[in-house]
C-alpha cells in the first residue's frame, strides 16, 4: 500500500475556536426558527428511526436507516441550534410550514461509488449524487441566509477498501480525488447560495471496536496514517475556501480529535471504558449493557451519548493569511 503520506504537504494549522453547539443557538452564526441544515453524508449524519428498533431493519421510506439508540450529532445540533429539526428525505413525509426535507445522508454512502451496482440500487448513493438531489429539493427557491449546508467525510471509502482487503488501492491519489470531490460539491452549494457550510472530518475508524478486532496492528497503523491523511488534506482544502469565500463561514466537527480524545480517557466522559458496546451487530440482540454508559453502540458506530461529545465541539475556521 501507498503510504507515503508524509512526502505530500501538510495542511496549514486552522486557527478553530471551540463553541459548544449551544453557544450556536445564542445566535453565534444568526439562525433563526425557520434556518434548516441541509445534510449529506453517511451513518453517522443519518436522522431516522433506530436501524435495529424491532423489527430489526425497519428505517423511513426513503430506505434511511441510523445506527444508534438516539440521535446523532447532527440532530443534536439542529436540537440545540433551535433551528428545527432535519427531515429525512421520502415522497411519504410532508414538510412542515417553513421546513424543506433536508437529509440526504445514506448509510453505507461513499464520497465517490467504489461498490459495484446500479445507482440508488445495489449501493448507497454517494455524495455527488446525493448533492443532485439536494439541488432538485431546492428547485429554484435559495436557501436561506440562515440555513446551513452540512457534509461529512464518510469515511467507507477507505474503511471498505480495508475490509475487502485492497487496502492497496488507498493511495495518496485515491484520498486526494476524495477531497476534491468535497471541494467540488462545496464550492457547488456556496454558488446555490449557501453562506454557512459545516463539514465534519473522517472519524478515526481504526478506534472503533469492530474494526479492531478484525484488522492485526500494523493494519490498524496503515489505516490511521490513510484517515490521517485525508484529515490533513482536508483542513487545507477548508483553510483555502475559508480564504477565498470570507462572505461564507465555515464550521467543522472534528469528529477524529473527538474520537481520540474520548477513547484515550473515558472515565472522563463518563463512559465506562473503550470497547463495550450495546448491541451485537453478529447476533442481532442487546448486549445488556446501559447505551448511556458506553461509547458504542454496535462497534462501529456511537452511541447517543458520543454523538453528544461531537455535537458539543463544533470549531469556526479562522483561515490563516
Amino acid at each position: 500500500m501507498e503510504n507515503n503520506h508524509n512526502t505530500k504537504p501538510t495542511s496549514l494549522p486552522l486557527r478553530r475556536a471551540l463553541h459548544i453547539a449551544t453557544s450556536l443557538a445564542l445566535g453565534t452564526m444568526g439562525q433563526t426558527a425557520s434556518a434548516d441544515i441541509y445534510v449529506m453524508g453517511a451513518s453517522y449524519a443519518s436522522l431516522n428511526p433506530n436501524v435495529y428498533a424491532a423489527p430489526v431493519g425497519i428505517g423511513d421510506p426513503a430506505g434511511n436507516v441510523t445506527a444508534t439508540n438516539g440521535d446523532t450529532w447532527i440532530a443534536l445540533l439542529a436540537s440545540a441550534t433551535s433551528i428545527g429539526q432535519p427531515r429525512p428525505v421520502s415522497s411519504a413525509i410532508t414538510p412542515g410550514a417553513g421546513e424543506t426535507a433536508t437529509n440526504f445522508a445514506r448509510s453505507g454512502a461513499e464520497i465517490i461509488n467504489s461498490l459495484p451496482g446500479a445507482a440508488g440500487v445495489d449501493r448507497p448513493k454517494d455524495a455527488s449524487e446525493q448533492f443532485v438531489e439536494l439541488t432538485t429539493a431546492l428547485g429554484t427557491t435559495s436557501p436561506a441566509a440562515s440555513d446551513i449546508f452540512a457534509i461529512t467525510a464518510f469515511g467507507n471509502d477507505i474503511v471498505y477498501q480495508y475490509e475487502k482487503g485492497t487496502q492497496g488501492n488507498v493511495t495518496t491519489a485515491f484520498i486526494d480525488q476524495r477531497v476534491a470531490a468535497i471541494k467540488q460539491i462545496i464550492e457547488s452549494a456556496i454558488a446555490l447560495g449557501f453562506t454557512k457550510v459545516l463539514v465534519a472530518n473522517m472519524p478515526r475508524i481504526d478506534l472503533l471496536p469492530g474494526v479492531s478486532v478484525m484488522m492485526n496492528p500494523s493494519v490498524l497503523n496503515a489505516l490511521k496514517a490513510d484517515i490521517d491523511y485525508y484529515n490533513q488534506q482536508a483542513d487545507s482544502m477548508l483553510n483555502t475556501l475559508a480564504t477565498a469565500y470570507p462572505g461564507v463561514a465555515f464550521m467543522v466537527s472534528d469528529i477524529a480529535s473527538v474520537f481520540a480524545s474520548v477513547t484515550a480517557n473515558p472515565t472522563a466522559y463518563n463512559f465506562v471504558d473503550a470497547t463495550s458496546t450495546a448491541y451485537d451487530a453478529n447476533t442481532g440482540t442487546p448486549t445488556g449493557v446501559d447505551p448511556t454508559t458506553v461509547m458504542w453502540w454496535d462497534g462501529f458506530h456511537p452511541t447517543q451519548a458520543l454523538h453528544q461529545q461531537i455535537a458539543n465541539n463544533i470549531a469556526t475556521i479562522q483561515p490563516q493569511t
